[in-house]
């Protein structure tokens, strides 16, 4: 599909569940639709969509041919310095990914009670694909658990990473989040250029304010 808005909403939406709006269908076409996401920008919608025997969807992928590696969060820009040495073309590349949103969720979208079988289709779909519009790549970002597994099976090399998450634990304050630092008086004066943990006084100046004794030691 070249839009997602060439895809029934509710039919989508029945495949994608509930526990990840990221993939939802107003989602998607919100990114199309806002100009985000769209062929002008580097991102040309070839989404995936399975259908059973009576036309009713029963699987789909967000996928979408990529002319750069910007809004991914996934920096792979050493793989097209790579391609770019051996006078190989790294774009366009196959990605299956929510544009702009470094979040894992399902990738392969299958609806509850499908057929055995369903996201493996999907994949060699998609692999197929990248196969035949001989683009240099395939790409997965931030999947499921539960469809890590498959894609490993179908030959796709699993990449290792890691994330920096930050939880709000009740905090009634940045104030009250920063409290929670140790040393706790001392980070906080410091960050308003007090006394540093080692007892040494912290002035702050601007780059003009810096004269010839400043830069020799002097205080």
């Amino acid at each position: 599909m070249k839009s997602i808005g060439d895809v029934d909403a509710a039919s989508w939406n029945a495949v994608c569940g509930s526990t990840q709006p990221f993939v939802r269908h107003e989602f998607l076409l919100a990114l199309e639709a806002s100009g985000c996401a769209v062929p002008r920008t580097g991102w040309t919608a070839c989404h995936l969509v399975l259908q059973d025997s009576l036309g009713r969807l029963v699987g789909a992928m967000p996928l979408y041919r990529k002319g750069h590696s910007r809004g991914e969060f996934v920096f792979d820009f050493s793989w097209a310095n790579a391609y770019a040495q051996h006078d190989l073309k790294y774009y366009p590349k196959l990605l299956t990914a929510i544009p702009f949103t470094p979040v894992r969720g399902p990738r392969a979208l299958v609806g509850s009670g499908a057929e055995p079988g369903v996201t493996a289709a999907l994949i060699q779909a998609a692999a197929g694909y990248a196969r035949s519009e001989q683009l240099s790549s395939w790409h997965v970002l931030f999947p499921s658990d539960d469809n890590l597994a498959p894609l490993k099976r179908a030959g796709l090399i699993e990449r290792r990473d890691c994330q920096f998450h930050w939880f709000n634990q009740g905090y009634e304050s940045f104030d009250a989040f920063l409290a929670t630092f140790t040393p706790r008086s001392a980070r906080r004066r410091s960050a308003k250029g007090g006394a540093s943990p080692s007892g040494h006084r912290i002035r702050y100046r601007l780059g003009g304010e810096m004269d010839a004794e400043l830069w020799g030691g002097g205080v």
